[in-house]
């Protein structure tokens, strides 16, 4: 296969969330195909441990940790990338948590953390990648974790199906957006 098959050989990237599950794979993907990466985590010996092994791969790596649902710890996510590489041309967000609770019974700070770590953060992390992308004319890449949850209902999900459903109406508006800078955004949305 060759190496370069995604194109990204050289290219600096931020996994939000990378120090485990998905955001470790998209991190050690990412280092396959020869992509520097900064792993991004609310776990900082998580993102070191994801850090050594994106380094094995023979690129640069440099691990962040943040609160990424507090709006000035997302925007310093994104600029310690950007210190460290001193450009940023992909951004890879996975961050996410679901809660279970019936519509009646969700409260008001459940509802509003859901959405602050399943849409809010994803706007802090996009527009602080975006407008270095912009300013510094980078043909950007821009991939954020959605879910089905998003796209129909189910029970006990109300939040974070709805925050979900938010973030994808989000990247539609960010790709129109910053589309004609050159940036690519898309969403992706598992499910189990």
């Amino acid at each position: 296969m060759d190496p370069n098959v995604l194109g990204l050989a050289g290219r600096n990237a931020l996994v939000v969330g990378g120090g485990f599950g998905m955001g470790r794979e998209t991190a050690l993907l990412l280092a396959n195909v020869g992509a520097n990466v900064a792993v991004a985590d609310l776990d900082l010996a998580r993102a070191q441990a994801v850090q050594a092994e994106v380094e094995a791969s023979g690129v640069r790596a440099t691990a962040i940790a943040a609160d990424v649902t507090k709006p000035e710890q997302a925007r310093r996510t994104v600029e310690e990338a950007i210190a460290f590489f001193g450009r940023l041309e992909v951004v890879c967000n996975v961050v996410g948590l679901a809660t279970w609770a019936d519509t009646f019974d969700i409260s008001d700070d459940a509802w509003d953390a859901q959405f602050a770590i399943n849409l809010v953060q994803h706007l802090n992390i996009g527009r602080t990648a975006a407008r270095h992308m912009i300013d510094n004319e980078i043909d950007g890449r821009m991939a954020f974790v959605a879910s089905v949850s998003g796209l129909y209902g189910a029970p006990m999900h109300a939040a974070y199906g709805a925050a979900k459903a938010g973030l994808m109406g989000l990247v539609r508006t960010m790709s129109q957006d910053w589309g004609p800078y050159g940036i690519r955004v898309n969403a992706v949305a598992p499910d189990l």
